[in-house]
């Protein structure tokens, strides 16, 4: 997957525009992995507008523990398209 389809996917999945360059960031801290993704832009769409991809972002970064916590966290109906 490149960094492109990543910032696709993420978006699709968020619903939203979101700042690119956070985005790139995101999708580029979570290996490009799919699932990863989804289920990040999912946390965020369902705790919008008090987490925005910028927050996710720190909170991620923050250690193996908070990423943990967060990829569990439940991100609603995580559909197939």
């Amino acid at each position: 997957m490149t960094d492109k389809d990543g910032v696709t996917l993420f978006e699709k999945k968020l619903g939203t525009q979101a700042e690119e360059e956070a985005v790139i960031e995101l999708v580029t801290a979570l290996d490009l992995i799919p699932l990863a993704i989804v289920q990040a832009a999912a946390y965020i769409k369902q705790r919008a507008p008090q987490c925005s991809v910028q927050q996710y972002l720190e909170q991620f970064r923050k250690g193996d523990r908070k990423r943990t916590k967060l990829l569990e966290k439940e991100g609603g109906r995580l559909r197939r398209d």
